[in-house]
């Protein structure tokens, strides 16, 4: 989850001592903290490193980190708007004859993503039951 920006680069908030130090290899920074959530500072754009973690995996999904086991759980589940996980924009499609023997291809119609990921918003529950 990003912590701040300046024009030197951005901070971020990261699960795991692995995923910091990766970054730090990437992009360049430091580890500022460690513990149950680790703060990198990063020489780097904030587009530039959400698309390479969207790349590689790592997402953000109401503002916690999200694994790909938990996303694919709500998408069978079915409920919910389909966004693009770069941009968040609702206007992604699928294209192609994508689905059958493979996931779906998606498109982004705004900023023009195409992957096989897309983010699964799902409308807030009462917990008056």
């Amino acid at each position: 989850m990003l912590v701040g920006e300046s024009t030197r680069g951005i901070k971020l908030e990261v699960p795991s001592q692995e995923l910091a130090d990766e970054l730090v290899r990437r992009f360049g920074g430091s580890v500022e903290s460690a513990g149950p959530v680790w703060v990198v500072t990063l020489r780097a754009g904030l587009e530039e490193v959400r698309e390479y973690l969207s790349g590689h995996g790592y997402l953000v999904v109401d503002g916690k980190w999200a694994s790909l086991k938990e996303i694919f759980r709500l998408l069978r589940r079915g409920t919910g708007i389909c966004v693009c996980p770069i941009c968040g924009s609702p206007r992604i499609r699928r294209v192609g004859l994508s689905g059958w023997l493979t996931p779906p291809l998606y498109r982004c119609d705004d900023c023009g993503y195409v992957g096989r990921l897309v983010l699964l918003i799902e409308p807030e529950r009462s917990n008056d039951a």
